[in-house]
């Protein structure tokens, strides 16, 4: 009894930890999206570099989806947040560039 109580929770809290890290990369990438609006809308970004931006994401989305189909390892969700990072990176830097500065001075 005590052993199917104790599957039963460890099935449970995997479950969930899972539930748990697909939504953080589902809010992560809302969150970029929304920044990578934020600057089209208040010129910081042109056209052109939104739709890079949002090419990569995109292309992150899927190798996110990919990845998960199978599960993700702890090494792939180490590799999955460092590319999402690296993302996060380039759009602050193409919305502080010297466009962007020189414009509202």
């Amino acid at each position: 009894m005590k052993r199917l109580a104790f599957a039963a929770i460890a099935t449970a809290t995997l479950m969930s930890s899972t539930l748990a890290a697909a939504s953080a990369y589902d809010t992560r990438a809302g969150n970029l999206q929304g920044r990578i609006d934020a600057g089209v809308r208040d010129g910081s970004l042109t056209w052109q570099e939104s739709r890079g931006l949002r090419g990569e994401l995109t292309a992150l989305r899927n190798r996110e989806y990919r990845a998960d189909r199978g599960g993700l390892s702890w090494a792939e969700r180490r590799d999955l947040g460092s590319q999402y990072d690296a993302l996060s990176n380039r759009i602050y830097s193409l919305r502080h560039n010297w466009r962007h500065n020189w414009r509202h001075r």
